[in-house]
């Protein structure tokens, strides 16, 4: 086995680390020098680029176009084979009858109608920039979606609902049915999280800078300074907001063309803050304008990541502009109704008109559309379905084009009558770079992965001090059946919109069927959190995530509390922590679980007291089901501490197959005594085994909680 462990920024999971080297488990050894066996079909081939192309015309002109009729150019290369496929879902012509004045014996034969090609279904995927939506914008989108659905998501399309608010949220998972993303709209505009009023509030900061500007003796310097400020804020939340995108976008990855992001905002900028320096006109010389200039034009750079990103994956982005036709607030023109400074009479304009350049450029770069000004519902589905309705899927043979950078695209038509709309440019992902989108996009969105493993996850409470508490996450795959898995594992704890830890682990493995479990120690404050966990294991390509929701309550929230007990079962595998393996641990069981009756089972938790105490808790615990067990009460003794561990052991053979209930009892700390339960399923090794794959066997009289 191979082992490393290290703590990184969830946005390099998993590229690169630090290995270190420990014998295997229960491998067979081999003979020195010979070739070992993994179980895999070694195969050569090439990987083909793909471009979606629209063509217009005459149904009769564009229905079969073959690759004579095209003339393409990538990255300046003329590619001249590629091969073309008919993607264009034109309705049949009707047969040609034979001439009525014919006689009978020479008439011909009714020709059959030509053949169809069958309609590709789209994958839409509609996002809500909440950041970058003003309160006119958000209202409008959210009705302009309500119009779309019905007419897009329809004859086998499906489609999924994001939302990027105080948090990047999930409100409906890949569908064809449109009434569950109706239901989802509804669950977004009920939601405080997904409300954001920074854009809305873009008025009040450009009227602070004119204000500052124009009524104070030192106006100038103080006005550039908050126009500065407000630059630099507005160009975080920019990238943050169009790394989100593009992390959402990698969702799309492994699904068939065509696909197609509706993505809604009014003030994204390519060049964000950049209108602040339209309020100093040229009677303001000072050399900070240049370095705002020179901000603004490095902005770009996220904007042009997530077109990149979106041409890797072949999406085309329809970006919407919901809120209807306005250049702004006049009313922060000079307050006496002059030009500022020398500059724009209004200056407003050169932030409105900066937006939509940018979402027209976004739209084009990836070959989709803009709609700008509230552009009404209909409209716009009209124009999506028709520039989806009629594709041909260009595949070539990259060969020595280079990868991860962008390549300008040209395509011409050599048919009459034949417009071809495409993208501006793509980019061919090398394979490191396609692995680190897809495991990127199983953070921003695990439940969206498709997973063809799967991963499991646990989190053992250990206590509670300085008023947070800590916890030791369980990551866990089961064994691999090939002989040489390697797997990235890694995790990150989610509270209050920001990431509080995260971490991750890599382990080779050189025998099939070892279970592999990644550990972490957490650190984090009550109240509700969520994780993130995924796993790939790379000699095979598999990927699977999972998330869960819990809430831990702050101790002070009532007398006593006990929080949810791990359930724990000893097992042979791969176990890291801290950059060290070992071969034999325990496994967390979660809710989807069996538990073995032939294994010793322990379950692990904290009770806490809601103030100091200056004597202990009584706590009873007992298991009932089938069979019984009374455990001997406990005075828990806190010693200054908030909270305590609990840690009771089932003996192995205790439980029978059935329903088990385990409860807890705190007795001393009011009228009702404080309970907790936590339920499982305890099954035969025979009978487990007889439906499923067991995993190895376990260490022997082994247990770690």
């Amino acid at each position: 086995m191979i082992a490393n462990n290290w703590r990184i920024p969830v946005a390099c999971l998993l590229v690169a680390g630090i290995v270190a080297t420990t014998p295997a488990a229960d491998t067979e050894p081999t003979d020195e020098g010979a070739p070992r066996e993994i179980g895999l079909t070694e195969r050569a081939g090439r990987r083909l680029a793909q471009l979606d192309v629209t063509v217009r015309g005459k149904s009769k002109a564009i229905a079969e176009l073959t690759r004579d009729d095209f003339e393409l150019v990538v990255g300046g290369k003329f590619i001249d084979d590629f091969l073309v496929d008919n993607l264009c879902s034109l309705p049949a012509e009707p047969p040609k009858k034979a001439k009525p004045s014919m006689p009978a014996d020479t008439e011909k034969a009714e020709e059959p109608p030509r053949a169809t090609p069958p309609r590709p279904t789209t994958t839409y995927l509609f996002y809500f920039d909440q950041g970058h939506l003003t309160m006119e914008g958000r209202v409008n989108s959210f009705e302009t979606a309500r119009g779309l659905i019905p007419r897009l998501i329809r004859d086998g399309n499906r489609g999924m609902i994001v939302s990027a608010g105080k948090r990047l949220r999930t409100f409906a998972d890949l569908t064809g049915d449109p009434e569950v993303l109706l239901a989802a709209l509804d669950e977004i505009e009920g939601d405080n999280e997904q409300f954001d009023s920074y854009a809305e509030q873009e008025a009040y900061r450009l009227r602070d800078v004119v204000e500052t500007l124009t009524d104070n003796m030192d106006g100038a310097d103080r006005a550039i300074s908050a126009a500065k400020r407000y630059q630099r804020e507005e160009r975080f939340r920019t990238e943050k907001a169009l790394r989100l995108f593009s992390s959402v976008l990698a969702r799309l990855t492994d699904l068939d063309p065509p696909k197609a992001a509706v993505y809604f905002a009014d003030t994204m900028r390519r060049n964000a803050g950049g209108h602040y320096v339209s309020f100093f006109g040229k009677n303001v010389a000072d050399t900070r304008l240049a370095g705002m200039e020179t901000d603004a034009f490095t902005g770009a750079n996220p904007f042009d990541r997530l077109v990149e990103e979106a041409s890797s994956h072949g999406i085309r982005i329809y970006t919407v502009q919901p809120t209807g036709l306005s250049t702004g607030d006049s009313s922060i023109v000079g307050n006496r109704g002059r030009p500022v400074a020398g500059g724009d009479p209004l200056p407003t304009r050169r932030g409105f008109y900066d937006a939509q350049d940018s979402l027209v450029g976004l739209a084009a770069e990836t070959g989709g559309e803009s709609f700008l000004n509230g552009t009404r519902p209909a409209k716009i589905a009209e124009t999506i379905a028709t520039d989806l309705d009629c594709l041909y899927l260009l595949s070539f043979d990259p060969g020595t084009l280079p990868e991860d950078s962008p390549l300008a695209v040209k395509l011409r038509t050599k048919r009459s009558g034949v417009k071809a709309h495409v993208r501006g440019q793509i980019l061919l992902q090398s394979g490191e770079r396609r692995r680190t989108s897809r495991l990127l996009a199983a953070f921003a969105a695990p439940k969206a992965v498709q997973k063809n493993t799967d991963v499991r996850g646990t989190i053992i409470p250990t206590g509670f001090s300085g008023g947070r508490y800590t916890a030791l996450l369980q990551v866990s795959v089961p064994g691999s059946p090939l002989s040489g898995a390697e797997w990235d594992l890694g995790a990150s704890l989610v509270s209050k919109g920001a990431v509080r830890e995260d971490g991750a682990g890599h382990v080779s493995i050189s025998g099939p069927g070892v279970p592999v479990v990644f550990e972490m120690q957490l650190q984090f404050s009550p109240g509700p959190f969520e994780v993130i966990m995924v796993a790939h294991e790379t000699t095979a390509d598999q990927v699977a995530s999972r998330q869960f929701e819990t809430d831990w309550p702050h101790p002070n929230d009532q007398p006593a509390s006990v929080l949810p007990f791990a359930v724990l079962q000893p097992s042979r595998g791969a176990f890291l922590r801290d950059g060290t393996i070992r071969t034999q641990g325990a496994i967390g069981r979660d809710d989807r679980d069996l538990v073995r009756t032939d294994l010793p089972t322990a379950l692990v938790g904290i009770v806490c007291s809601g103030r100091a105490r200056n004597k202990p808790i009584e706590v009873e615990r007992s298991l009932s089901g089938d069979t019984s067990v009374d455990f001997e009460p406990m005075q828990v003794e806190l010693d200054g501490e908030r909270c305590a561990q609990i840690r009771d052991l089932i003996p192995a053979g205790t439980m029978t197959e059935g329903s088990f209930e385990y409860e807890v009892r705190i007795l001393n700390v009011g009228d009702e005594p404080i309970t907790h339960t936590t339920d499982f399923i305890a099954v035969d090794p025979e009978t487990l085994e007889s439906s499923t794959r067991s995993a190895p066997g376990p260490a022997e009289g082994q247990h770690d909680g």
